[in-house]
């Protein structure tokens, strides 16, 4: 039996697995030792594709309808990740967001979640063009969280400097 997000998104949107279930573990990929979120580029753009082939997804309910746009669709994946880190969700210890572009307020919300979250040990943000402002908050939540162990800036906008003022916070 299979844990879920409650999303309505693709089932291929989302790839996570848990310790618990031990028969999904062996079918899975081995790399995957806890629960995951994987929001890459490629799986966003797969799933979404269909989406907006579609360009909109209508659910009929009686004589009205509720129609979901592919933002909506992508605030409620990203409103259901942020409401898992501020829970603090034990079975989350790894958050991959890589390829995913939020508005800054969104990485606000998300650091300052994970500022409290004493779960997520390893962060991927890999070409996610995070510049400078947006690092200052994330150097914030790392003065004050010490469960983060690893984290991918790879491909994004940071400058030497904040990249400087980013190891400093981390050899400390």
């Amino acid at each position: 039996r299979r844990n879920s997000l409650s999303l309505s998104a693709p089932p291929n949107l989302l790839d996570w697995q848990n310790d618990e279930h031990p028969q999904e573990k062996e079918s899975k990929s081995s790399r995957y030792s806890r629960t995951s979120i994987n929001l890459s580029k490629k799986a966003l753009a797969k799933s979404l594709g269909d989406v907006l082939a579609t360009t909109k997804t209508i659910a009929s309910s009686s004589n009205s309808s509720i129609v979901m746009s592919a933002s909506d669709r992508r605030r409620n994946i990203f409103e259901s990740i942020l409401r898992r880190v501020c829970q603090n969700d034990s079975s989350l210890t790894r958050l991959k967001l890589d390829g995913v572009l939020l508005e800054p307020s969104q990485w606000q919300r998300l650091f300052g979640a994970l500022e409290n979250n004493s779960s997520v040990e390893k962060l991927s943000l890999r070409n996610c063009q995070i510049n400078d402002d947006i690092l200052f908050h994330f150097i914030v939540c790392l003065v004050d969280n010490d469960t983060i162990k690893r984290v991918d800036l790879r491909d994004n906008l940071v400058s030497n400097d904040s990249a400087l003022k980013l190891l400093k916070v981390i050899a400390k």
